[in-house]
């Protein structure tokens, strides 16, 4: 019988840097009650239509369109993209899972390419390293809040002909070379 000492790290409480730290006010509870009161709770409605318009002014583009999380919105790019099963797409190594999920949700086969140790974001000559001609896409993550060298990776899908899929949803508000990210 083998018996593992458990150790805890003696974190004080006063020195946790949340993630986030969510301000749920007044105006959010009325905002709550309101779309709760009205039925219009998921996928559609006032709410949905006005984070859209607001979210593309924002970015600075045309139309928006919401998505449940950043797991669906790749995943509707994937599919948009018409990526399936036999297609290759470059993914980073070091994010959040549902990147590489998304890849396997429509039948392909992610890839991946290492990060820079500067930015922790995919690295352009790694991905360059792994194309073949059975890829299709590269998904840029722009992770925490830090943009993916975006220049480096559109000059990279530019001459393999294949589509970059940005995933801003670490970063929004970011921009790279004075341009919205995403």
């Amino acid at each position: 019988m083998f018996v593992i000492e458990r150790k805890v790290w003696p974190l004080a409480v006063d020195s946790y840097i949340p993630v986030s730290q969510p301000d749920l006010s007044a105006l959010e509870r009325r905002y709550l009650l309101d779309a709760f009161d009205s039925t219009w709770i998921s996928g559609a409605g006032d709410y949905v239509d006005r984070f859209e318009h607001q979210f593309a002014q924002f970015a600075g583009v045309s139309h928006a369109v919401s998505c449940v999380n950043g797991t669906a919105a790749l995943h509707l790019a994937l599919l948009a993209l018409d990526i399936g099963t036999g297609d290759e797409v470059i993914v980073p190594d070091l994010t959040y899972v549902a990147t590489a999920n998304a890849v396997r949700y429509v039948g392909a086969t992610p890839i991946f390419a290492d990060c820079d140790s500067h930015t922790w974001n995919i690295d352009a000559a790694s991905a360059a390293s792994m194309m073949t001609d059975k890829t299709r896409a590269i998904i840029g993550v722009h992770l925490l809040g830090v943009p993916a060298d975006v220049t480096a990776l559109r000059d990279l899908v530019d001459a393999h002909h294949c589509a970059f899929i940005e995933d801003a949803s670490e970063a929004h508000g970011a921009k790279w070379c004075d341009k919205p990210i995403g």
